[in-house]
């Protein structure tokens, strides 16, 4: 990791982002008004970070207070009025002037579901969203889930335009264009603890073929600061089926279209068929009518670009390198369609390990029940074990075969794959598996309750009851809620939901992951304006940092190299140097002085040509990685550093032109590959 400081680009890696923890919790409030309303037993699971209520349920549901048209003539208002009346059990002060109508839905249960966004001043929050869902009767509520953020006090006018927000954005990668209209949003570490505090915030969202990415830029409305970045890009009946020929030009050349005959190209042809066969599921199953629930055109393009080994979802259409549109891998990103039209997980943490997992759930469920491909014992339940040269690349029967955990104890505390998505959906793929299959695991014995049950159950949560910043907690409240509905629905009953409920405690999604994270080096030492000359050159040394991490170092043997230490290490780096000032400081000059040089490997290669890499810089780098290393020298940072600095002679950087310092670092990591 420490590579990626000591090579000055390696700031660059800084530039990254996310992960984090929750900070501790306060004393919830009493449930006094709930305790009264409730019918049984009243259960509540709290935000850690601010007490609000994530989760209510009585087993005999909750009285309204009002009249069954109440609900009907207004769903909004009768939802709003219940929250008023329990603001305080809640833990949601200024809830019910701050919730507005998202959507309402009556399922074929006659259950009604209202879900509320919360808006703080005429600006939604991000990702915090409640729901309250409503018995057949219309006077009962049997749950409230989602998240909250209490006590906002931010200054919803924007300092920056959002053309501003736009153009810095767009100044870290030039080459992407504008994915939606700039969207002004509270952006809080309630949601996100990897970012500090609460601000106005502009979401910016990039498209880039090339890479390919979509990524989401969040830009302070006030400094102009970036607070964080990721790709939201999704890797993994009406069909379209385009040829890109091997181009990266999306969506390429038409095909074939719904009822047209088969191509005779393997790829085109059999992306049509599992496109059919994904929207049969989910049609015959759930009534879904395409993946948006209103008969949307599947689109697809095949031959994605010259040895792309992947799959993606980019928010409108499916992608395939050549060989990957399989039935399980194509199901897969159908599914993430649908995650996007229905909960909108957010792709980083939890929310995106879950937003995984949906996809391997729904992709292995259609595997194994549309009559293709290989779905014998041996392989059932792999992802992807008939990709052409690759084979399988996850197991939810067994998600350490492939490097995954199989339980929150386990968790992969990392910042990498926005914070291990494809890393950490094996917690909720190995409970899927147990709640279909059964099997003894972690002290717990599950009788399998069969494919048919279990995807019910999972698509109840995935569209009645998760919001944008669900957690694998949030999850396991929504599974066991979904399973109460169902019984007595589909040869659903109590016990089968009990199973659901072992197959959850089997993974410990009861429980908080054992991470620790610090967040992001980069925005830990930039958040320290004092440490640099002005709080303008903090700012300016944050955005050259993310714009070398775009514009230089991916696709670089050593700048991908290097993101990936970072990613790694991050979170010890940043509570490193959040415990150190003095080295905090040595990590600001470092990052100031080789700013121009970055910002010139970025563009101006003739200035690049030109400016070295001070005596000084390196000093302050050399401290840095030591005050890392003697931090704690059994660390896998430590080891990092160690490794690193016997990998590149950093005084051989010193007085170099930064053009040949970074093919220098190219050249060694090219040839140790």
């Amino acid at each position: 990791m420490s590579k990626m400081f000591r090579s000055l680009i390696v700031l660059v890696i800084l530039g990254t982002l996310l992960v984090g923890v929750l900070p501790a919790s306060g004393a919830p409030p009493a449930p006094d008004s709930l305790s009264q309303a409730a019918r049984g037993a009243l259960t509540i699971t709290r935000d850690l970070a601010t007490g609000a209520a994530t989760f209510v349920r009585s087993e005999g549901g909750i009285v309204s207070g009002m009249e069954a048209d109440a609900l009907a003539k207004d769903p909004a208002g009768a939802a709003r009025r219940f929250v008023a009346q329990h603001e305080a059990a809640l833990a949601m002060p200024g809830a019910a002037q701050q919730l507005a109508l998202s959507a309402v839905e009556r399922d074929a249960l006659g259950m009604t579901h209202v879900r509320l966004q919360q808006v703080f001043q005429g600006v939604p929050v991000f990702g915090a969203e409640v729901l309250v869902h409503y018995a057949a009767d219309m006077q009962t509520v049997n749950t409230i889930n989602g998240h909250f953020v209490p006590g906002l006090a931010v200054n919803t006018s924007p300092s920056q335009s959002a053309d501003a927000a736009l153009a810095v954005a767009r100044s870290i990668d030039p080459q992407a264009v504008v994915w939606a209209k700039p969207e002004l949003r509270i952006y809080t570490s309630v949601i996100d603890p990897a970012v500090s505090g609460n601000h106005l915030a502009w979401l910016i969202r990039l498209d880039n073929e090339k890479i390919p990415a979509r990524f989401l830029y969040v830009l302070d409305a006030h400094s102009g600061a970036v607070l964080t970045s990721y790709n939201e890009l999704d890797t993994a009946r009406n069909r379209q089926i385009y040829t890109a020929n091997h181009s990266q030009s999306l969506p390429g050349t038409l095909v074939r279209s719904e009822g047209g005959p088969a191509t005779g190209d393997d790829d085109a042809d059999h992306a049509y068929q599992y496109l059919g066969d994904t929207y049969n599921y989910f049609f015959a199953s759930f009534g879904r009518d395409s993946y948006n629930g209103a008969g949307a055109a599947m689109k697809a393009t095949v031959h994605y670009g010259s040895n792309y080994q992947n799959a993606f979802w980019n928010g409108t259409q499916m992608v395939f390198g050549d060989g990957f549109p399989i039935d399980d891998v194509t199901a897969h990103e159908m599914t993430h369609a649908v995650t996007e039209n229905e909960a909108n997980l957010i792709y980083q943490n939890q929310s995106g390990a879950l937003n995984e997992s949906f996809s391997d759930i729904f992709g292995e469920i259609i595997d194994m029940t549309n009559g293709a491909g290989n779905d014998t014992p041996p392989v059932a339940w792999l992802m992807g074990e008939d990709l052409p040269g690759i084979g399988a690349i996850r197991s939810m029967a067994d998600p350490t075969i492939y490097g995954d955990p199989d339980k929150v104890s386990s968790y992969d505390c990392t910042t990498a794959d926005n914070g291990g998505v494809h890393t950490n959906s094996g917690i909720p793929n190995k409970a899927a598996y147990l709640m279909a299959a059964g099997g003894s695991f972690n002290g717990h014995t599950i009788t399998g309750i069969g494919l048919d049950k279990m995807g019910r159950v999972q698509y109840r949560a995935l569209s009645q009851y998760l919001t944008q910043a669900s957690t694998f907690v949030d999850d396991l409240n929504a599974l066991n809620q979904s399973c109460q509905d169902l019984i007595g629905s589909y040869g659903i009953t109590s016990a089968d939901c009990t199973q659901v409920s072992e197959a959850l405690l089997a993974v410990e999604m009861n429980t908080a992951a054992p991470c620790s994270s610090g967040g992001c080096a980069v925005q830990t030492t930039v958040a320290d304006q004092a440490a640099f000359k002005s709080p303008g050159e903090a700012i300016h040394t944050a955005l050259i940092m993310y714009r070398t991490r775009e514009q230089v170092m991916r696709g670089a043997p050593a700048g991908e190299h290097l993101i990936d230490l970072y990613y790694e290490h991050s979170g010890a780096m940043a509570r490193i140097l959040a415990q150190d000032p003095a080295l905090r400081h040595h990590m600001a000059a470092f990052l100031a002085a080789v700013a121009p040089g970055l910002d010139a490997l970025a563009g101006h290669q003739d200035r690049a040509a030109r400016l070295t890499i001070s005596p000084a810089a390196m000093g302050h780098l050399q401290a840095v990685l030591t005050g890392f290393e003697q931090a704690d020298p059994a660390s896998p940072l430590a080891a990092a550093v160690r490794r690193e600095r016997q990998r590149f002679d950093l005084d051989k950087l010193t007085n170099q032109s930064f053009s040949a310092a970074w093919a220098s670092l190219n050249q060694q990591m090219q040839a140790a590959r």
